[in-house]
């Protein structure tokens, strides 16, 4: 996985670096089996539609399989084990390839926010980068001692999801028989 792109400033309000504290990349991965990984939305769609519930697989070496890298080697490699093990246990592992699956289409992305990857990488104050998704949208503090503020804009991030199943890259939810 490449570094995600910093095309995300423009979540954090003025431009400035971001007042938090650094975290891990990751990327997002599903159990299309599981019922508990679906979810009914309703905003910013037509009407309510079943949504895949998708979880962050956190890029952390020496945790879940994710091995420390060495010098000149594919950042892939520092996680191939960990998709491995993901999809024995049932996950498929639909987005860990941020140059192919960029956002382009403005409806799936909140206002004033750029085409891109679906993860950004927000410069902190600090240093290091703050990851999140595209859909969430970050404020920084105005006084000091208070923490930023992240929300997601729903109504983007249900109609991606519903363009993640129409374009098959995320299974549309199976139907029970006799349901």
């Amino acid at each position: 996985m490449p570094i995600p792109s910093t095309s995300g400033l423009a979540a954090v309000v003025g431009g400035e670096k971001l007042k938090a504290q650094p975290n891990q990349a990751f990327f997002l991965y599903h159990y299309p089996g599981e019922p508990g990984d679906w979810a009914l939305a309703i905003e910013g769609l037509e009407k309510p539609t079943w949504v895949p519930s998708l979880r962050p697989f956190f890029l952390e070496p020496g945790v879940s399989n994710v091995r420390t890298l060495e010098a000149g080697e594919d950042p892939a490699s520092a996680y191939d084990q960990a998709i491995v093990s993901l999809q024995r246990q049932g996950a498929s592992v639909y987005l860990p390839d941020l140059e192919a699956f960029q956002i382009t289409d403005k409806a799936h992305l909140p206002d004033g926010i750029e085409a891109g990857a679906y993860i950004r990488a927000t410069p902190t104050a600090g240093g290091g980068n703050f990851y999140h998704l595209a859909h969430e949208l970050i404020d920084n503090p105005r006084r000091p001692g208070q923490r930023h503020r992240q929300k997601t804009d729903d109504a983007s991030y249900n109609r991606w999801l519903v363009h993640l199943m129409e374009s098959a890259v995320v299974a549309k939810p199976a139907r029970r028989r006799g349901k």
